[in-house]
């Protein structure tokens, strides 16, 4: 009995690598499948590469606590762009609770009025733009 657990086990698990690898268990590869799986990784790449891009950008031209600040709105464009793909569905109570945290960090950050630049205040938006459509720094992407 524990011989035909392992295999069982080893079945599954040759079985879960084919279907990640694109394979339909006849040996042959469902291109399609395995294309569309790792085409998901290049519109996230390019949004984490243009986050980090433009917020090493803002920095040249902004303080460091209003970099903070602007950067604070990424939970708020989170929400929004989950709520639009339909990750998460609309609850006021979230929107709340993200606002809170946002208006907080915003009031810490608010006395310091050092370098402004409209062209730094654009690269950290659309850093903390970027930031709210690709993955959450850290986080591993399933798509099982």
């Amino acid at each position: 009995t524990g011989g035909s657990l392992s295999t069982s086990t080893s079945t599954n698990a040759n079985a879960n690598a084919n279907a990640a690898a694109g394979d339909d268990g006849s040996g042959k590869r469902v291109w399609s499948e395995y294309f569309s799986q790792r085409l998901m990784a290049i519109p996230i790449g390019l949004c984490l590469a243009a986050e980090i891009t433009l917020s090493n950008l803002s920095l040249l031209t902004l303080s460091v606590s209003f970099h903070t600040m602007v950067k604070s709105s990424v939970p708020v464009f989170v929400l929004f762009f989950s709520t639009i793909f339909g990750l998460e569905k609309w609850n006021p109570y979230l929107a709340l609770t993200i606002l809170t945290i946002v208006v907080g960090i915003s009031i810490c950050s608010f006395g310091e009025r050092g370098h402004f630049s409209v062209v730094g205040f654009l690269f950290i938006l659309g850093s903390a733009i970027a930031s709210g459509v690709g993955p959450p720094e850290g986080a591993a992407r399933n798509n099982g």
